[in-house]
């Protein structure tokens, strides 16, 4: 017997892409690749901004922090020769380049030799200044500088000289202080002559980064004033 013919079922042929088709998953992939290039790029630009700040920031607020802790150590005497608050301006607007000089109570050497060996101060109370100039390897940043703080555990007639010198932290670029009289923010101030300060404020500007990104940090310190500081402010007052 003959087996009845099999019926197959016929199916259309599956087309080719044609190349309108082919042109425009090639411009969809292109477009898709592109914006995720740009995204990808913006986030790692954003990522290293903020990074950036981040480091300057935290360059600022070492600056300000250690300058703080020391006038917050102010050595308090009756008679205002054996002591100092001086703030000697510097430097332009947006690039100042303040001093700071400073007698404080401390008890940590000055010297690395003692500080190595876990002695003592040298003496009580030592003169301290804060400055802006070149890093010890003189690779600042342009448009930066390195803060150093000098001390001196042994006060004589010149403030501004002798001790240690230390480089404390760079890419800073200004640095500024005030003294309050209680009524008045001053640029200049000389305890010799004003006598102790009701506040200082320390501006400190820092950068980081490349393009750079500046950070701006602000402290105001108190200076504590007792009656008898303030009895030798008086008569001083009225010779």
């Amino acid at each position: 017997m003959s087996r009845p013919a099999r019926h197959r079922r016929s199916s259309p042929r599956r087309a080719a892409f044609t190349l309108v088709e082919v042109i425009a998953a090639s411009v969809v992939i292109t477009l898709v690749a592109g914006g995720t290039m740009l995204a990808l790029g913006r986030s790692i630009k954003s990522r290293d901004a903020a990074t950036a700040r981040y480091e300057a920031f935290s360059r600022a607020a070492a600056a300000v922090e250690t300058i703080a802790r020391d006038l917050q150590n102010v050595a308090r005497e009756a008679d205002l020769v054996r002591t100092k608050v001086g703030v000697l301006p510097g430097g332009d607007p947006g690039a100042e380049r303040d001093q700071l000089l400073l007698t404080i109570e401390s008890n940590r050497p000055v010297r690395p030799a003692l500080i190595a060996s876990g002695q003592q101060a040298e003496a009580p109370t030592s003169e301290v200044q804060y400055r802006l100039q070149n890093g010890p390897l003189g690779d600042d940043a342009p448009g930066t500088l390195t803060l150093w703080r000098r001390a001196d555990p042994l006060p004589d007639d010149y403030p501004d000289s002798g001790g240690v010198a230390a480089p404390l932290v760079s890419g800073i670029v200004s640095i500024s202080f005030q003294a309050s009289d209680g009524v008045e923010w001053l640029d200049d101030w000389d305890s010799d002559n004003d006598g102790y300060p009701h506040l200082v404020r320390v501006t400190v500007t820092a950068a980081a980064g490349n393009p750079a990104r500046t950070v701006t940090a602000r402290r105001t310190i108190a200076i504590d004033r007792s009656e008898e500081h303030t009895s030798e402010l008086q008569s001083r007052q009225y010779l």
